[in-house]
């Protein structure tokens, strides 16, 4: 799983507007199995705001992403 996350990153940070965005503000999701990998991007970085996974309760995760906005 390690792998497949460090793999995933390399191609976010290559292609940062492939996902879908979210309702929050510049923030975009990928998914990855039962996670989603929640990022936004700058001019010169990759930010990764939560690795979810996604059988956990969803209204935790919107307080984590509304927290990071």
């Amino acid at each position: 799983m390690v792998i497949e996350i460090a793999q995933r990153v390399h191609f976010l940070s290559n292609n940062p507007h492939v996902y879908i965005k979210t309702n929050f503000s510049d923030i975009r999701a990928s998914t990855l199995g039962d996670y989603n990998i929640f990022y936004k991007t700058t001019s010169t970085e990759l930010i990764i705001m939560a690795f979810w996974d996604n059988r956990q309760n969803p209204k935790t995760l919107s307080e984590i992403l509304e927290n990071k906005t």
